[in-house]
């Protein structure tokens, strides 16, 4: 049961990064973030001979397993305490 619960959440984080980078890869930029994007990038130690559209799916990947981890351990939390208080 660990097992499956495991690759379930598994699946579920890499879905829902799929879902954010395809959100993130529609929003258009201007020059302003395109600075900005160079400084995130050279804040996580991303930014180097990268091209900018490297950078902006090194950051958007980065962001989006964020995001995506931070929901799926949520979504177990309220899941353990809703079974939890069933019984």
């Amino acid at each position: 049961m660990k097992l499956l619960k495991s690759a379930l959440n598994l699946v579920l984080v890499l879905a829902i990064t799929t879902a954010c980078m395809w959100g993130f890869g529609h929003v258009a930029f201007s020059e302003s973030m395109a600075l900005n994007y160079a400084r995130l990038g050279g804040m996580l130690g991303f930014y180097g001979d990268e091209s900018l559209e490297d950078l902006y799916l090194y950051i958007t990947l980065a962001i989006s397993l964020v995001i995506a981890g931070l929901l799926v351990w949520r979504g177990n939390v309220v899941i353990k305490r809703k079974s939890t208080s069933r019984t």
